[in-house]
């Protein structure tokens, strides 16, 4: 509280105490100088407690932004200053709104999308979209590097191809978490040349339930 009263302008009269009031009043102010009331802290710790859960709520969700972007390259114009941003965009943003325009043009323009995109998702998205992230930091540096080359190669791929594996990948998501896991347990135990015949075999099936071009009716 000393430091309080005297970060306060009261005058240039102050007393010995720091400021211009009467003694009687300043000692009604001293005995806090002992520290705040029991009550008091608690405010205090709840009000940092709920600043630090911001904070990593906010490095959460903008991270998030940037993985749901991936490596796209985004247009690099006048779209991604502040002032452009709606309003959903710039409260996902607000932890860089003072540092906005000293941040590339690329930068701006991923988190924008980025945050475009969030405002757009449902709680049950976002969660999701969290536990991806989560799942993400929880790897190691090899493991992210891995994911990275086989996102590239999934780029490098043609349409029909990169279809495919988002079908594949629906079918497996509608199926339930217990047997998702098992799945993945069984995969997992297999050597390298049992997983290339079951990539080959899944290949092959998804090409023999594509209807030839000769099969199609004449546009």
């Amino acid at each position: 509280m000393l430091s309080l009263l005297n970060t306060w302008d009261f005058g240039r009269n102050r007393t010995p105490t720091g400021c211009c009031f009467p003694k009687k009043f300043v000692s009604r102010l001293l005995p806090m100088t002992r520290g705040p009331s029991p009550h008091r802290k608690e405010k205090i710790r709840r009000r940092v407690t709920m600043k630090a859960k911001y904070a990593r709520y906010a490095t959460s969700v903008l991270a998030t932004l940037l993985l749901m972007q991936g490596n796209a390259v985004m247009a690099q114009d006048d779209a991604a200053t502040w002032d452009s941003l709606n309003e959903a965009q710039q409260e996902v943003l607000q932890p860089y709104a003072e540092s906005w325009g000293t941040l590339s043009p690329e930068r701006r323009s991923r988190l924008a999308q980025g945050a475009r995109r969030w405002s757009q998702l449902d709680a049950e998205d976002r969660a999701a979209a969290q536990d991806r992230f989560q799942s993400w930091r929880s790897l190691s540096d090899d493991q992210r590097s891995t994911i990275r080359d086989r996102y590239q190669q999934f780029q490098n791929l043609p349409a029909r191809d990169q279809a495919r594996i988002r079908e594949n990948y629906q079918r497996f998501n509608r199926l339930s978490p217990d047997r998702r896991q098992r799945l993945r347990d069984r995969f997992h135990q297999m050597t390298p040349d049992q997983r290339q015949k079951v990539r080959d075999r899944l290949r092959q099936r998804q090409q023999q339930h594509r209807p030839r071009t000769s099969d199609r009716p004449p546009g």
